[in-house]
């Protein structure tokens, strides 16, 4: 069974923060760096400290995967109806590889054609980089990121416009 929460992390509570008592519980208040008025619950640490309770404003997500291991994910969503179906579409793909309609590989094959090439050039540069070889990254960073004002022959003679904006419809 599926289960989505947000988590909770613990911070130190800033200097100048006034703690005030709501509801019965402790609360601090204070005046963030961007001079927003903020509020979050305290906690008392064993040793008598105080820290504050800050919640996640993303949705967490966990099932059980093809092998029966349990799968953490972010959902990346905010509203928990969304992140629900993110996390139902997470059990469907599991189900395709339980019942044998997909492999476990053919699932990661249709995510890794669902990147985008700008990233993937991204990673070549990033590899590149790394490994200080700069022959070509200047030329090749170029061409990737600026729009093709020109025309482009294909193979069999047919000629290709570019205008430099997708749908612009100027050849």
């Amino acid at each position: 069974m599926a289960r989505l929460w947000k988590p909770t992390t613990y911070k130190p509570v800033p200097a100048g923060a006034e703690l005030v008592k709501r509801r019965g519980s402790t609360v601090a208040e204070w005046t963030d760096s961007r001079g927003r008025k903020r509020r979050a619950p305290v906690h008392e640490t064993r040793k008598g400290g105080r820290r504050l309770v800050i919640e996640s404003r993303i949705w967490w997500g966990e099932y059980r995967g093809a092998d029966g291991l349990p799968v953490k994910l972010s959902t990346g969503c905010r509203d928990e109806t969304a992140a629900r179906g993110v996390l139902a579409d997470a059990e469907r793909k599991v189900e395709l590889v339980r019942g044998k309609v997909l492999t476990a590989a053919e699932l990661r094959t249709a995510a890794h054609g669902a990147t985008e090439l700008t990233a993937h050039v991204r990673d070549y540069l990033n590899v590149l980089r790394v490994r200080e070889s700069r022959h070509g990254v200047p030329s090749f960073r170029g061409a990737c990121s600026q729009p093709a004002r020109h025309s482009q022959t294909l193979g069999g003679g047919d000629r290709v416009a570019h205008s430099g904006a997708p749908g612009s419809g100027r050849t």
